[in-house]
């Protein structure tokens, strides 16, 4: 197809299609019951964004591929309705060779946002990009982008692979938070995980993002088999392992 619009909808499946560069394609649900599925479609992407997805009550968007075709793409863009935000999963998808996998907005708090099972690949200036509060991002792949993960607002950010990206694998900006538990990073051209300001900020140095939270300073004791140091109040220090040869050693990996 061309491309569609559908908004208000109350309920809706968009399944097995193949949508060609040209293509323009929005869609949206109704309030308080709205359902609306887009399952398992092909995207190729020009010079715009291929899937805008407004949620005002639940919309579903899974099993789709979106490929670029131009520097300036955006593979989709999942959204709230400011004057009812819904719930939007987005799941077992793949998104590559745009200039911004997949982004998430919401400039208000209520949206509720599950993404999760995506493989996030070869997107030249960012993976996925959070615009909205407390998304939840889980087990997905984000490898060989500019920056693999961009917090603009606040994320869950559990279990996900972030390796090979060209700058930071996590980079959270100004005012933004993130939680972040069993990460895999590696091969990154950046830290691992980067609070802003950019790069390896040292502790004495105030960090304008995650309120100022200090990485860990630990030593491993080799007399008594024990890890010593210091960390924030009340913080869950995960430890993890790093890798050889020349990426060798944290922070950077």
């Amino acid at each position: 197809p061309a491309g569609f619009f559908l908004f208000e909808t109350v309920t809706a499946t968009i399944a097995r299609n193949e949508f060609g560069a040209k293509a323009r394609i929005a869609v949206g649900d109704a309030a308080d019951e709205g359902s609306v599925r887009f399952l398992d479609n092909t995207i190729e992407v020009g010079r715009r964004t291929g899937l805008v997805v407004v949620a005002a009550h639940r919309v579903e968007v899974r099993g789709n591929t979106v490929k670029g075709t131009a520097a300036r793409s955006i593979g989709m863009s999942i959204e709230c309705r400011e004057q009812s935000p819904g719930l939007a999963i987005v799941a077992d998808n793949r998104l590559e060779g745009l200039r911004r996998g997949l982004t998430i907005t919401c400039r208000k708090d209520e949206g509720t946002f599950v993404v999760e099972n995506n493989t996030v690949r070869g997107n030249s200036d960012a993976g996925i990009v959070v615009r909205a509060k407390d998304v939840a991002l889980r087990s997905n792949t984000v490898e060989g982008n500019g920056i693999g993960i961009l917090v603009e607002r606040s994320a869950s950010i559990l279990g996900d692979v972030v390796r090979g990206n060209r700058g930071a694998g996590i980079l959270v900006r100004p005012n933004a938070e993130a939680r972040i538990l069993n990460l895999r990073a590696g091969g990154n051209g950046g830290p691992g995980i980067d609070l802003a300001p950019a790069g390896v900020t040292p502790n004495a140095a105030r960090k304008t993002a995650s309120d100022d939270v200090p990485f860990p300073e630990a030593k491993y004791d080799s007399s008594t088999g024990r890890l010593r140091g210091t960390a924030c109040a009340g913080c869950l220090v995960q430890v993890y392992g790093s890798e050889d040869g020349s990426k060798k050693g944290n922070p950077r990996n």
